[in-house]
């Protein structure tokens, strides 16, 4: 795939969405028996082209199904977890606490703390502190991290961003740079890639 970042925009949870270079989701959804499984997993030779990869995300259902279904998730486990993060974001990242579901807050919660167990950067581990509220923990992470004074550097201008949304008590995310707005997927506007068979049968041919 080609591309560029021209016109992209940046949150503070390191999502990017670029009109020029549109996501793929790693994680892939067989649109004939329902499993998931990971884009780098190969499939049987000569039968790649029978999947609709789709060219996109996954709705957080669909995310949550995956986690629970993919048993072996090894080194895929950050980069999993972090769809998820984003997939909540993008459906919950703007609204107050106490207006997103408890059900679906416990589950953000329980992703964030294993995120959080992983060998992350002390900036990204501020600001998942920081988007369940711990503001403290977020503040003192935040404080141990150097600033240059160079204004237009990215790294800096997160941790003060941060900075300033952790001691306003704000756990929304937020743009670092851009205008674009995100997606909240739902399984009501989800469109999945149509699959076609290039055999004449009705098998996944998927190695699980």
């Amino acid at each position: 795939m080609s591309g560029n970042t021209i016109g992209a925009t940046l949150w503070s949870d390191g999502k990017e969405i670029a009109p020029m270079l549109p996501r793929v989701s790693r994680i892939q959804r067989c649109p004939t028996c329902g499993k998931y499984f990971f884009f780098s997993l190969d499939v049987k030779a000569g039968t790649s082209n029978r999947y609709g990869f789709q060219s996109g995300e996954l709705p957080l259902e669909y995310l949550k199904e995956a986690l629970a279904q993919i048993h072996s998730i090894g080194d895929n486990e950050h980069s999993f977890r972090v769809e998820i993060l984003w997939a909540f974001n993008d459906r919950y990242g703007n609204m107050e606490q106490s207006d997103i579901p408890i059900e679906e807050w416990a589950y953000h919660m329980d992703n964030v703390q294993h995120l959080l167990q992983m060998g992350i950067d002390n900036l990204f581990r501020a600001e998942l502190y920081r988007e369940i509220g711990d503001f403290e923990k977020a503040i003192q992470l935040l404080e141990t991290l150097e600033v240059s004074n160079d204004k237009t550097d990215l790294h800096n201008q997160m941790i003060q961003q941060s900075y300033r949304q952790a001691q306003q008590h704000n756990r929304k995310v937020f743009v670092l740079y851009g205008d674009a707005k995100r997606n909240a997927l739902t399984l009501d506007n989800y469109k999945e890639t149509p699959y076609t068979p290039s055999q004449d049968d009705d098998t996944c041919n998927l190695p699980f």
